[in-house]
C-alpha cells in the first residue's frame, strides 16, 4: 500500500501539469470567478445575515475540490485499467485491496493540503474569518466522507467503464449538473419546478451546507444535511465493499 501512496504523491507533487492543477486552478476560481461574481453579487443572505459574495464562494470552492476527487479518479483508475497498469500491480507482491486503499489515502492527503492552502490564501489575502477549532474539525470531518464518497464512486466507475469516450461523456454529464444544481456558486431558495428536487438529493448541496455554516461562524449546522450526507456514506460504503468482494472474481 505504502508503495501505492508513494506512487500518488509522485504523481500529484512532482509532476508540473498537476502541480498547476491541483494548486493554480483553484486559485484562478478564486482569484478571477470569485472577484468578478463579488462586483455583480456584493452580498448574499444566509439566515439573518449578510456575507460578502466572495466569503459566501470560498466554502463552495472548497467542496469542488473534494468534488473534483470524482473526475480525475475516474480517469486515472480507467487509465490503469486500460493500460493494464493494476494486472502489472497485482503481478507483483501488491493485492488489488491495497491499490484500492493506497489511492484513496493518496486523495485524502491530496485534498486536504490543496483545501489548506486556500485556506490559508483567503484567511491572509481576502480577509476571510479563522474558524474555532471545533468548526474546523467538523469541516475536516464532512471533507473526509465527500472525499471518501467521491473517490468510490469514481473508482467504481474507473474500473467499470472500459473506452475513453464513455468515460469522457461520464464525467462531461456528471460534473456540470451537480456542480450547478447544487449551492456551491449561488443561493438556491428559489429554484424554479423540479429543478429544487434535484438540489435537495444532490449531496454537494449538503456537503456545502455544513462547510458554509461552519466556516462562516453559522451556528445553526445544518442537521438534516448532515443526516443525508452519512446516508449516502453508508450507501457507497456498501457498494464498495461489494464491488471490492466482487471484483477480483470478474477480472479473471
Amino acid at each position: 500500500m505504502w508503495a501505492i501512496i508513494w506512487r500518488e504523491i509522485r504523481l500529484h507533487y512532482t509532476k508540473i501539469y498537476w502541480l498547476i492543477s491541483n494548486f493554480a486552478s483553484p486559485l484562478f476560481y478564486l482569484l478571477f470567478f470569485g472577484l468578478l461574481f463579488s462586483h455583480a453579487i456584493p452580498r448574499v443572505t444566509l439566515g439573518n445575515k449578510n456575507y460578502q459574495y466572495l466569503h459566501f464562494f470560498i466554502p463552495g470552492l472548497i467542496v469542488m475540490q473534494s468534488f473534483f476527487v470524482l473526475s480525475y479518479t475516474l480517469a486515472l483508475v480507467n487509465l490503469d485499467r486500460r493500460t493494464r497498469i493494476i494486472e502489472m500491480i497485482q503481478s507483483t507482491s501488491t493485492h488489488f485491496h491495497e491499490y484500492f486503499w493506497g489511492r484513496i489515502a493518496g486523495v485524502q492527503i491530496l485534498i486536504f493540503i490543496k483545501i489548506l492552502f486556500l485556506w490559508f490564501v483567503a484567511v491572509i489575502f481576502l480577509k476571510f474569518n479563522t474558524t474555532p477549532i471545533i468548526y474546523l474539525l467538523l469541516v475536516g470531518l464532512t471533507l473526509f466522507i465527500s472525499n471518501f464518497i467521491w473517490f468510490n464512486l469514481g473508482f467504481i466507475l474507473g474500473l467499470l467503464i472500459k473506452t475513453e469516450d464513455i468515460r469522457d461523456i461520464v464525467i462531461q454529464l456528471s460534473t456540470l449538473p451537480l456542480t450547478f444544481l447544487s449551492n456551491i456558486y449561488y443561493p438556491v431558495n428559489n429554484a424554479p419546478g423540479f429543478l429544487k428536487y434535484i438540489i435537495v438529493i444532490n449531496p454537494l448541496t449538503h456537503t456545502t451546507n455544513l462547510i458554509r455554516h461552519a466556516l462562516l461562524g453559522i451556528k445553526t449546522i445544518s442537521f438534516s444535511s448532515a443526516v443525508i450526507l452519512f446516508i449516502y456514506f453508508l450507501i457507497i460504503l456498501c457498494l464498495t465493499l461489494f464491488f471490492l468482494r466482487k471484483w477480483p472474481i470478474h477480472n479473471e
